[in-house]
């Protein structure tokens, strides 16, 4: 018999400040009261520092992905509501973006549904068993967070995939000093340690290939934007030469 996967999850988003004051975080908690649907809902409390009204966002990108994706295309019901049970009025100036009229309320809860049709590393997926839940396609946010404020566990939070299920397994494994995670959602075909045997020298040739694509730009200066994990394995090579034509070469 299948276990059944029945769930939530609690996650907060302090915004942090950079004046060392703790300020109150976005709690956002995600459930599932129908797994069958394919989908889950999230309830968001948001702090509004007692403004008028409160504007709020879904990005429109996924890092290491950098395609436009209509994420808010998924989400539906959004309502808002006061502490005191009250309402609020929601304006959706385009089709990501919300506007939440508080009145110089300190505080709402913002819930919302996310249809969740298939896992993928863009996109959510839900079933009976399990779920994977990518950040900018669930997390709805402040579009412009307080100036003496940095949204840092909210990058933090939107970059880090989750996968929770009635079956899981995960082996983790460290190249160049950066930790690792394999992680199979269900009944693992594979073993970790041959899964690991197997990632570990294509994320070595990735950062081979980076830098040797550095290495080889033209003109005296080069600006190189690379995710913050590629960075401690392609300073291994810098200034070495690299065949990256060799290094698209499937084995035989």
């Amino acid at each position: 018999m299948r276990r059944q996967f029945i769930g939530a999850l609690l996650l907060a988003a302090a915004i942090a400040a950079v004046d060392g004051k703790s300020p109150d975080p976005l709690t956002y908690t995600i459930r599932f009261p129908d797994p069958a649907s394919k989908s889950f809902a999230v309830d968001v409390s948001v702090p509004t520092e007692r403004r008028e009204s409160v504007d709020l966002m879904m990005p429109v990108w996924s890092p290491g992905f950098y395609g436009l994706q209509n994420y808010a295309q998924r989400v539906s019901d959004v309502t808002a509501t006061a502490a005191d049970g009250t309402v609020l009025p929601i304006t959706t100036p385009t089709t990501s973006r919300w506007t939440v009229a508080v009145g110089g309320r300190p505080a709402f809860t913002l819930t919302y549904t996310v249809a969740a049709p298939r896992p993928s590393n863009l996109g959510n997926g839900v079933t009976e068993t399990g779920a994977v839940i990518i950040g900018p396609a669930t997390y709805i946010t402040l579009v412009d967070p307080p100036r003496t404020h940095r949204p840092a566990e909210v990058r933090l939070l939107a970059d880090s995939p989750i996968l929770a299920g009635a079956e899981l397994t995960t082996t983790p494994f460290t190249v160049d000093r950066v930790q690792h995670y394999w992680t199979y959602l269900g009944h693992a075909e594979w073993q970790g340690e041959k899964a690991v045997a197997m990632l570990t020298p294509l994320i070595d040739e990735r950062d081979r290939y980076l830098m040797g694509s550095v290495t080889e730009a033209p003109g005296r200066r080069v600006v190189a934007i690379v995710g913050a994990a590629h960075v401690p394995g392609m300073m291994r090579y810098l200034g070495a030469t690299t065949d990256r034509a060799a290094l698209t070469v499937v084995p035989g």
